[in-house]
């Protein structure tokens, strides 16, 4: 178990605040840290990091303090066995893919190489830095986080900047390499969709506190908003302008009903689904296996 029962004084959009973290995350989970921009996500991560140290407070892996202000206890970044992923991948630039996939990583060849060839960066191996897109950095980033061999994976909007191709490419060589590791990840997004894919327990940064949430809670948001592919489409029974979807969200597939049929709307179309909707979520949402 992960227990976070920590606070620490911020500056957010609207002044400064508390952060009151009281949570318990599960071991071997991918968790995401959902939220609004400035509400202290990015700071939940940096504290289990070691990078940003709580005003009180434990942070406690395990049996292990990572931190602990009645004990004194802070340790050290490099001893917490924690890989980071930032949002700017925070590459060397100085040095070459492969130097800086294994810079000071501890694995073995044969995972090494399994992971270069998940992430497809054999051909980018000798490149600059600043020869590389965003998502390549993104995947050179990842693959250099995991090579560390950590026990927590903390990923800050790792598919920021990415289109929504290479979003999908990048989710799912990520979940490829996940299911082959023993990790807990903490993953932060402003995309519902990212959180639909990779995620086993959801947990929701509202008020400065975080409070666990179903998916049906997200889903039913009014703010919410889903990217998804279109696999059917057929005309209501009841005599009226409504239509039918069948939609990929992610690895969910949602029945949808749409009072009025938007123009030009054909199957293997992306689709926004938000306020412009009416929804009515039919039966169950189920998993595609």
């Amino acid at each position: 178990m992960i227990s976070l029962k920590c606070q620490k004084n911020l500056c957010g959009k609207n002044g400064d605040f508390t952060l009151n973290i009281n949570t318990d995350f599960e071991i071997g989970k991918i968790h995401s840290i959902f939220g609004e921009s400035g509400s202290g996500k990015s700071s939940i991560l940096k504290m289990l990091a070691g990078i940003l140290k709580p005003d009180s407070g434990l942070i406690k892996v395990n049996d292990e303090y990572f931190f602990n202000s009645d004990k004194n206890i802070n340790l050290d970044i490099w001893r917490r066995e924690i890989g980071f992923v930032f949002q700017d991948h925070a590459l060397f630039p100085h040095l070459n893919v492969y130097k800086n996939i294994t810079f000071a990583n501890k694995i073995e060849a044969l995972l090494l190489e399994k992971i270069i060839h998940i992430l497809e960066l054999e051909s980018l191996l000798k490149h600059k830095v600043s020869q590389l897109s965003g998502g390549q950095a993104q995947r050179v980033a990842l693959a250099r986080a995991l090579c560390f061999k950590p026990k927590i994976l903390l990923l800050d909007e790792p598919f920021s900047g990415l289109d929504t191709e290479g979003k999908q490419r990048l989710q799912t060589k990520l979940k490829d390499i996940l299911s082959q590791l023993d990790l807990t990840i903490f993953l932060i997004s402003h995309d519902i969709n990212d959180v639909l894919f990779l995620c086993d327990i959801i947990h929701h940064l509202e008020n400065h506190m975080l409070k666990s949430s179903r998916l049906s809670d997200f889903l039913y948001k009014k703010d919410t908003c889903l990217i998804a592919k279109v696999l059917n489409i057929s005309y209501a029974r009841d005599n009226s302008n409504g239509v039918n979807l069948i939609v990929l969200v992610q690895n969910l597939t949602l029945n949808i009903y749409l009072n009025n049929r938007p123009k030009d709307l054909k199957i293997g179309d992306f689709i926004s689904l938000d306020n412009c909707f009416s929804l009515q979520f039919e039966n169950k949402i189920k998993k595609v296996e």
